[in-house]
């Protein structure tokens, strides 16, 4: 069974576990141990759900702390924002996310906390897709020399049958000639006995060349058919041979290529079991699959152990399953002994069509130049979206809580309370105020921030009421705003 896990996910829990332990963050150690328990289910989620298990930290740490980005949770932020990278084959995931999480982090956190949300989560997770796009191009590197394998095989077949045909159509024709001389002089009346002798001795040496020019020929050309009855007598000749097989299905009518293959499976699991398991029990089991158009031939060795040979004969015989179209399998059977099995195409059109080289290389050098967008032009974009996000986000809260110059020099220390908040913005959160505001006067009883621009928090008025009057109003320049 294959396990669900990996070493590095118990490597990174690891990690993440020790800094959540050694933090200098204010939260109690039993909190830091429920936090390490759940990230360790999220760690091993994140190869399948890679966004729902990024976004398992930054809820810890705002359901702890009130913020998003805590110092004991920033290693399991930034590490499981790599692998959302990493993990996710498209942008769109991750874009929605980053984009949703500087939603979230507006309101919370303000410009700081979007900074962050910037730098802990969509760095980490562009370089996760440079780190996938990296693979991805090695991958079809090896995809691109494969195919190229593929065409220079593909180029020396051609070759052989085009030899096999001038071959077949030269020497064969010659050789035809020749025995119908020998057979016209071996009834001519003019000739002794002895000469007619030579004659029919010469045209039976003609008869034996062609027959052997044939097997030649037919080894020459790859494409030439093997009808479905040489596996039973292939198989019925290593019976006469004192071999135990036992054979399950008949064997199925497929195209030149996967037949040849499909001999050559049978030929080479029967030459392995007498070679390398004397005695023991062969299973042949021949099958087909309408609905997907396959084809499954399969030689099992009973035998408690089987002797590895040198491996050369199914190396060539991987390859020439592979030409045809097909998969093979070959190594030790769950139920006891050798196994080799393939899987070939029904059809002479299954054989999955592969762009040629060029167009391999065209799309390796765009994707060279997708993970440059990715790494430089993207993070520009990005960035400069979510600023004017930023900034739309400011004017659309900010407005309603700006106090107009005119109203605010109408305003007179002594006013009924009731008739100057008529004049005052209906919206005055008491988030909105700056942590480097001066200290109120003494004795009032409540006072208010207005912002004197819709874009910025300072220089800001300030209101204040005592005993139901307008007790002071002046205009605050905070530092640092």
């Amino acid at each position: 069974m294959h396990r669900s896990w990996s070493w590095s996910d118990l490597l990174l829990w690891l990690v993440m576990s020790a800094v959540l332990a050694i933090s200098d963050d204010p939260l109690p150690l039993w909190q830091k141990g429920i936090m390490a328990v759940l990230l360790a289910p999220v760690v091993v989620a994140s190869r399948r759900w890679p966004v729902p298990a990024a976004a398992v930290p930054l809820a810890l740490s705002l359901a702890t702390t009130g913020t998003l980005f805590a110092g004991a949770l920033m290693v399991p932020q930034v590490a499981l924002a790599l692998l959302l990278g990493r993990h996710t084959a498209g942008a769109r995931a991750g874009l929605i996310f980053v984009a949703a999480l500087c939603v979230v982090a507006a309101p919370v956190g303000g410009v700081p906390a979007v900074a962050s949300a910037l730098t802990t989560v969509m760095l980490p997770w562009l370089v996760g897709r440079l780190v996938r796009r990296h693979d991805e191009l090695v991958h079809d590197g090896w995809e691109l020399a494969e195919h190229l394998e593929r065409e220079q095989e593909l180029s020396r077949l051609v070759e052989r049958a085009r030899i096999a045909g001038d071959m077949h159509d030269s020497l064969g024709h010659e050789l035809s000639l020749l025995a119908l001389r020998a057979a016209a002089l071996e009834v001519e009346e003019s000739l002794d006995d002895a000469a007619r002798k030579a004659a029919s001795e010469l045209r039976e040496s003609a008869a034996r060349t062609t027959d052997r020019l044939h097997e030649i020929v037919d080894v020459l050309r790859e494409d030439h058919p093997l009808t479905s009855t040489s596996i039973a007598g292939l198989i019925e000749q290593a019976r006469a041979s004192g071999l135990e097989i036992h054979v399950d299905g008949d064997p199925p009518t497929m195209p030149p290529a996967s037949d040849r293959a499909a001999y050559r499976v049978v030929q080479e699991g029967l030459t392995n079991a007498a070679k390398h398991a004397p005695g023991s029990a062969i299973h042949v089991r021949l099958s087909t699959d309408e609905t997907a158009r396959r084809a499954v031939v399969m030689v099992r060795t009973f035998a408690p152990t089987v002797e590895p040979g040198a491996g050369f004969g199914l190396a060539g015989l991987d390859e020439r399953v592979r030409l045809a179209g097909g998969h093979l399998t070959a190594g030790p059977a769950t139920v006891g002994g050798f196994e080799v099995a393939a899987t070939l195409p029904l059809d002479t059109g299954a054989t999955p069509a592969r762009p040629d080289a060029k167009l391999q290389l065209a799309r390796a050098r765009h994707r060279v130049r997708r993970s440059a967008m990715d790494v430089l032009i993207f993070p520009a974009v990005t960035a400069a979206v979510l600023l004017l996000a930023m900034v739309g986000y400011d004017a659309l809260t900010g407005s309603p809580n700006v106090l107009d110059a005119d109203t605010y020099a109408q305003l007179r220390v002594g006013q009924d309370r009731a008739s100057v908040e008529a004049r005052l913005p209906a919206y005055s959160p008491a988030n909105d105020r700056p942590s480097a505001t001066p200290a109120d006067p003494t004795g009032v009883d409540e006072c208010r921030l207005y912002r004197v621009h819709a874009t910025a928090r300072s220089p800001a008025y300030r209101i204040c009421f005592t005993a139901g009057h307008l007790s002071h109003r002046d205009r605050l320049t905070i530092p640092g705003q």
